[in-house]
């Protein structure tokens, strides 16, 4: 595992405060190259006369081709280092092999095509894990994670939801229609009517052009993380986060969803607004920070935001878009309530469809319009994304609870993907899982597995609709698993066991998943087709950062802008003065400029 030799902003403030040179501190990055941004530590970019790591932001930043179909492919950078000592490491709760012992049954062997769901090849000399930690051959019918408080989770190929109120069989069951070899589970249904076997499923999902062009979308959330995290290692970026291995929960779920459906992310769902139609460069611009950034450089990177895709900005601090998201969804209900209803008075009763005093339509003398003008089915909902970390603020219980209590059509979604940051599931919570919260909040709830896109876009289309046709919240778990680190500031070989992620590699690929059931069809191409393809995007997020890194920075004068529609007088005084000290400063400085940003 290379290192980069970094500094702190304020590290350098403290070193030039006290006369000294600067502190570096060692980072461990990945040494493989993606997309032609080379992840080198310093010392070898300047041996060598690559860009590198330590090269300086404005360096250019170069593509180079894919050499083999492998390396074209390429599932991007390892987060953990198998060179940390194992004195460092946190040790689990449950041995490997209990972990390992029931993860989905492979039959024979493994996945091993395109490299996407095998295991990274072990340094020579390494032994060969014993095969009770790495069995082929678990129980029939059981899918396992991280997660799971039971021995056993059993998945089934029909849609079972828990009733709103009342006891639920636990472990709840784990909806699955594909299987990790890209077959079809045995009895699989859809759960939106698309009605029974893989030729109906497909068809009712929308047949090869719809499941073709969600996988393409799924291998450019990939090909997008994998190049902006090694920007994020050369300095380019300041954070980031990979949503490897949750691609299927995330593409699958946005699909499901209506375009007007209101989102309330976390963090790792920016999918959402690639399967909407947001540009690469409107993500390059927000996480560079540039003028055209979503925020303009007033967020961190990867806390994207767009009212025109109802994508509701991220904000960082943990299930704060929990609540907000029955807010929304209540506010939806009242306003398509009274539109029914203003609508109903000026049909049935000739009124002018206003609204009289405490939000009473008017029309008919001021009176309520009949309770047959008020219908419960909603159009639009709201879908609040969120991690099993964020299920443990207290947020979530404040959501939980409202949403039922206001009969609200909030849509929540938990990637549950068995670690919230460094913190395991069996640190969090006792019972079974996210989803077995559901009836004791009364709502109904869902298990799906988050590695079979045809499961979650069928399950979520499916409590889409129960919650727009009801008005009541539904609480859906999508078991994926994280194959990164938390994000380029976690190390995740300090909390992991060895092999743990090389075997979920091997099992639970969501990508390798759907390309195999794609191959078997004859619906995708080879795999050096793939890898021009692939190449190609990276060239083309590649290309969007140079430009991203070439438009100037915001001016200090934006802090005061996007808040309020006219500026209040106190914000001006405020602005004023900073104004005016940015100019004494400046011109003790010996001159410059105050305004504006710079590249």
């Amino acid at each position: 595992m290379a290192a980069l030799t970094t500094m702190t902003a304020a590290g350098a403030v403290r070193a030039a405060a006290r006369g000294g040179a600067p502190r570096a501190r060692r980072v461990p990055v990945a040494s493989r190259s993606v997309g032609g941004l080379q992840a080198r530590p310093t010392s070898l970019a300047r041996a060598s006369g690559k860009v590198g790591v330590g090269a300086p932001a404005g360096a250019p930043v170069t593509s180079a081709p894919a050499t083999t179909a492998a390396a074209a492919v390429s599932p991007g950078p390892r987060f953990h280092s198998a060179a940390t000592p194992a004195a460092r490491r946190r040790p689990r709760s449950t041995p490997l092999s209990e972990t390992a012992a029931a993860l989905p049954s492979y039959a024979d062997g493994v996945v091993t095509s395109h490299g996407e769901a095998t295991a990274p090849p072990r340094p020579p000399g390494t032994p060969t894990p014993p095969i009770k930690d790495y069995p082929h051959h678990p129980p029939p019918r059981v899918i396992h994670h991280p997660s799971a408080q039971h021995a056993f989770t059993k998945f089934t190929p029909r849609w079972a939801a828990t009733p709103a109120q009342g006891p639920a069989p636990l472990p709840i069951p784990a909806y699955r229609l594909v299987d990790a070899r890209g077959h079809f589970v045995a009895g699989a249904t859809g759960a939106a009517g698309e009605g029974v076997g893989e030729d109906n499923i497909l068809a009712g999902l929308g047949g090869r052009p719809r499941i073709e062009g969600l996988f393409r979308t799924m291998l450019r959330l990939r090909e997008m993380d994998a190049v902006l995290t090694s920007a994020q290692r050369q300095g380019r970026v300041s954070f980031m986060m990979s949503t490897a291995g949750e691609e299927a929960a995330v593409i699958g779920a946005a699909a499901a969803l209506r375009p007007d459906d209101e989102v309330l992310a976390q963090y790792r769902e920016h999918g959402v607004l690639l399967h909407r139609g947001w540009g690469l460069a409107e993500f390059v611009n927000q996480c560079v920070g540039n003028v055209k950034g979503s925020c303009k450089g007033r967020q961190m990177p990867i806390h994207y935001g767009s009212v025109e895709h109802h994508f509701h900005t991220i904000s960082s601090t943990l299930a704060t878009q929990m609540p907000q998201a029955v807010g929304v969804a209540y506010a939806l209900k009242l306003r398509h309530r009274l539109a029914a209803a203003k609508a109903a008075l000026r049909e049935d009763n000739g009124g002018d469809g206003g609204v009289g005093s405490c939000g009473s339509p008017r029309g008919n003398g001021g009176k309520s319009a009949p309770p047959a003008a008020v219908t419960t089915a909603v159009p639009t909902i709201a879908a609040c994304f969120f991690g099993d970390g964020a299920s443990s603020e207290g947020d979530a219980h404040a959501a939980f609870n409202f949403a039922p209590v206001l009969g609200t059509p909030t849509l929540f979604l938990c990637r549950n993907n068995g670690y919230a940051i460094s913190t395991p599931a069996s640190e969090q919570y006792a019972s079974d899982g996210i989803a077995g919260r559901g009836p004791g909040y009364g709502m109904p709830a869902a298990r799906i597995d988050g590695s079979d896109l045809l499961a979650v876009l069928s399950g979520i289309a499916a409590a889409r609709a129960a919650v727009a046709t009801t008005c009541r919240p539904f609480l859906v778990e999508l078991l994926a698993y994280r194959q990164n680190a938390h994000s380029t500031s976690d190390d995740a070989s300090r909390y992991r066991r060895d092999g743990e992620r090389d075997a979920y590699i091997e099992r639970a690929d969501p990508v390798a998943r759907l390309r195999a059931l794609l191959h078997r069809r004859g619906w995708w191409m080879g795999a050096s087709e793939e890898g021009v393809w692939r190449a190609a995007v990276r060239a083309e997020v590649v290309a969007a950062l140079a430009a991203a890194e070439a438009l100037p920075r915001p001016g200090w004068e934006d802090l005061f802008e996007d808040v309020y529609d006219a500026v209040p007088q106190g914000l001006v005084r405020q602005r004023d003065e900073l104004g005016a000290h940015i100019a004494r400063a400046v011109a003790r400085a010996g001159g410059g400029s105050s305004a504006g940003g710079g590249p």
